[in-house]
């Protein structure tokens, strides 16, 4: 007898946790019908299994031991699935308990290493911090603090 979508809703979130659209489309591969996902997920969400600010928690964590900035976290939620509701406000709490002035500032200190950078290189890190999800506005305050903004 095959697994119902609840026992292979559970066995998935033993191993992990999902979003609920994780979770979706890997019950919807198994082939489980819309209906029974449906109700597995409600259910799965009531009983508490399911805990999208807790997924939320741990990718914005994961962002940060990776030294990436709020757009990058932001982005990184939206592709795992989490509501932009919870996203933002989980992002808000990670971020705002920091100094982005010094998260930048190592970020700089990582990739310059010479405080007369040629210009290119300059422009080359700036794009990289952008990447990472720094705004483009902290990035050239810090690089003024260096007196490499702007740059020649």
């Amino acid at each position: 007898m095959a697994p119902t979508a609840r026992q292979d809703g559970l066995a998935l979130l033993a191993r992990r946790d999902l979003t609920t659209a994780e979770l979706s489309a890997r019950l919807t591969r198994k082939g489980h019908s819309p209906e029974e996902i449906s109700a597995t997920i409600d259910e799965l969400l009531a009983a508490g299994a399911i805990d999208e600010r807790r997924v939320a928690e741990v990718v914005v964590r994961a962002a940060l031991r990776r030294h990436h900035g709020r757009a990058r976290a932001l982005q990184a939620l939206a592709a795992r699935g989490i509501p932009s509701p919870i996203a933002r406000e989980v992002v808000a709490d990670a971020f705002d308990a920091l100094d982005e002035e010094s998260l930048v500032d190592a970020a700089l200190a990582r990739r310059l290493r010479d405080e007369s950078a040629d210009p290119r290189v300059v422009r080359r890190v700036h794009g990289q911090l952008v990447r990472l999800g720094y705004s483009s506005g902290a990035i050239a305050a810090a690089l003024r603090r260096r007196g490499l903004w702007p740059v020649r």
